[in-house]
Parts: structure tokens; C-alpha cells; sequence
């Protein structure tokens, strides 16, 4: 109640003044400058004691805004991610598909002995089954044998048609060990004709049947073709990094027929 009346007298002293301005000494100070030194009073006496008026209403705190994230976010699926995709027959096609189980055998002798040295990676069976070819051999090499040390061109050198991805000559024990080494199963067994090439022209003994086979623990699952005559391998072939066996077979039987297609087998490719 004190506190009231204070204030009520200043209020009632502003008043007065406004009404008849201040004086300074002799000199009457003007109305509006009156008007302005009241209200500074006023402040002062608001700071000083005044009425604070009510308090602030308080502010709510804002929620902290999310940190923005550079990994995108994913809404969880109602539904299991599906399964992986099935892939086609043309995509499997060197990569150990559409091949004969281990153990298939064709009734052919010669054809079975050399189906049973590869899966079993026996070497020595394999060398049991070579026949070497004579050839012409030449100074200058491919396509026919490079003439031995002393040897006149045109010698006849006995050899075997060996190669990786291109076509030469020769064999050793090394050649036939590493020929060996997988796990081999069989693409196909095809029956040949006549050879379109004679073998000093570059191209392949005469034979009666071309195996391929594929080495499913290989890292590129290198082909190998194989040319019988009668009971004996007559040429070995290995398959350049990540041909498939279809396409192995159809350029071997490509140089021994000058066609593609049209051929009897023994054991089709599945």
C-alpha cells in the first residue's frame, strides 16, 4: 500500500509539470523537452521500484534440430528382399554348367581311357596315350614343327599338335602334368570326319572323335579338347582364359572341318 501511494505522487508531480514546464533558474524550459526529461524520469522510477508489470509468458524450447545425414534412408520393407536371380544358359555357359557328371562314360575305349585320366588327373596314363605325328618340320616354324638342331628343312620330326589358345608343337612331361591338373568334367564327345586340312598346312592329325572338358576348380575354368584316333590322343588342346567350352569346341571343329554345326556326337552338349 506504501509502494501505491509513492507512485501515485509521482504520477500526480508528472502531471504538474507537464502542465506548467520546468523552470531553469529564470529561464522556463519548453513543454516538449518537458515531455522528454518526464519520460526519462519515468523510466528511473519504473527501474527503481515501479510496477515490473507481469511476468514474461515463457518461451517454449524449440526441439534440437536433426543433424543432416549423408547416408540415405531406407524405409524397411514389409516384404523379404528376393532371392538372387537365376542366371540364363548362355551366362553359365563357361562357368561349369550343362556338363556331364564325373564318371560318364561314352563305351569308346580309347575315348573312356582319356575321360578316366582327366578326371582322375593321372599323367602317366595320359602320356601312356599319346601318338606323335610325323610332320615336315621347317627353319622358320608354325605351321609345321621348327627343325631340330642340324636337321635340314623338310625332316620328318615326329611330334604331337599341342597348344593354348594358339595352335604349335611339342610335348614334354611338364606340358602333360599341368594339361592334368583340375577337376575335370566332360561338355561333349563329337564324332569327326575327314580333316579339311592336310597337318603341314596347319592343320590337325586325322581323328575319329574331339572330347572337351572343362576344369570346374580352375579360376577361369580353362577348356581342353582332346583328338582321339582309334585308342590314342593324337592332339591336346587347352582353352585360353575365360572362353566357354561351346565356343572352344566350335572353333577346334572350325580348323578340322571349315564348318561349325552339322556335327555327330557322342555325348551332345546339354
Amino acid at each position: 500500500m506504501i509502494e501505491s501511494d509513492r507512485l501515485t505522487r509521482q504520477e500526480r508531480t508528472i502531471t504538474v509539470l507537464i502542465k506548467r514546464g520546468f523552470t531553469n533558474g529564470a529561464r522556463k524550459v519548453p513543454r516538449s523537452l518537458a515531455f522528454a526529461g518526464l519520460a526519462a524520469v519515468g523510466v528511473l522510477l519504473t527501474a527503481c521500484g515501479g510496477d515490473p508489470g507481469p511476468p514474461p509468458s515463457p518461451t517454449p524450447a524449440s526441439a534440437p534440430s536433426a543433424t543432416p545425414s549423408l547416408i540415405p534412408s531406407v524405409a524397411p520393407s514389409a516384404t523379404p528382399p528376393p532371392g538372387p536371380a537365376t542366371p540364363s544358359p548362355a551366362a553359365t555357359e563357361g562357368a561349369g554348367a550343362a556338363l556331364y557328371p564325373r564318371g560318364i562314360r561314352t563305351g569308346v575305349a580309347g575315348v573312356d581311357a582319356f575321360i578316366t585320366a582327366m578326371e582322375s588327373s593321372d599323367d602317366a596314363a595320359l602320356l601312356a596315350l599319346l601318338r606323335y605325328t610325323r610332320v615336315p618340320c621347317s627353319g622358320t616354324g608354325y605351321p609345321r614343327p621348327v627343325c631340330p638342331a642340324g636337321a635340314a628343312e623338310g625332316t620328318p620330326v615326329d611330334t604331337l599338335r599341342n597348344g593354348r589358345c594358339d595352335a604349335s608343337w611339342g610335348v614334354d612331361a611338364d606340358t602333360i602334368r599341368r594339361y592334368v591338373t583340375g577337376e575335370f568334367v566332360t561338355f561333349a564327345v563329337v564324332r569327326l570326319p575327314t580333316p579339311v586340312r592336310p597337318i603341314e598346312s596347319g592343320g590337325y592329325p586325322a581323328a575319329g572323335y574331339l572330347v572337351v572338358m572343362e576344369d570346374r576348380l580352375g579360376p577361369s575354368r580353362e577348356p581342353r579338347a582332346a583328338f582321339m584316333a582309334g585308342d590314342s590322343v593324337v592332339a591336346l588342346f587347352t582353352g585360353c582364359c575365360c572362353v566357354s567350352p561351346r565356343k572352344f569346341m566350335d572353333d577346334h571343329l572350325f580348323v578340322y572341318t571349315g564348318e561349325v554345326g552339322g556335327s555327330a556326337f557322342l555325348l551332345p552338349p546339354k
